[in-house]
């Protein structure tokens, strides 16, 4: 915290340093219930744009089409999560979460 922050893909391994017992998972779902990656998530999603001005937009067969299209957008959340800023705060709130979650 140097910074003031530190990266996404650093908190699990943070979060299992104080608790041997964390999973990544057990990380995903304690963040899935704060909004700290509420921003990431967002950008993500404006990054993938619109449905309709998709490259790979596909009329005669949607769902396959929207398939493809959450699949994307799951990995652009995932790189965006990766690279976000994680403050001490947000890191607590997460692991209050977690406490919840592990009890």
């Amino acid at each position: 915290f140097g910074k003031g922050f530190v990266n996404g893909a650093a908190l699990p391994a943070i979060l299992k340093n104080w608790w041997p017992i964390i999973t990544p998972e057990n990380v995903e779902a304690a963040s899935a219930e704060t909004s700290v990656f509420d921003q990431a998530d967002e950008e993500a999603l404006q990054w993938l744009g619109h449905e309709d001005e998709d490259e790979d937009y596909d009329a005669d067969n949607l769902e396959r089409f929207r398939r493809k299209r959450a699949d994307k957008l799951a990995t652009l959340q995932q790189n965006r999560r990766r690279g976000a800023s994680i403050t001490y705060e947000q890191l607590c709130e997460v692991a209050s979460h977690l406490c919840r979650i592990l009890n």
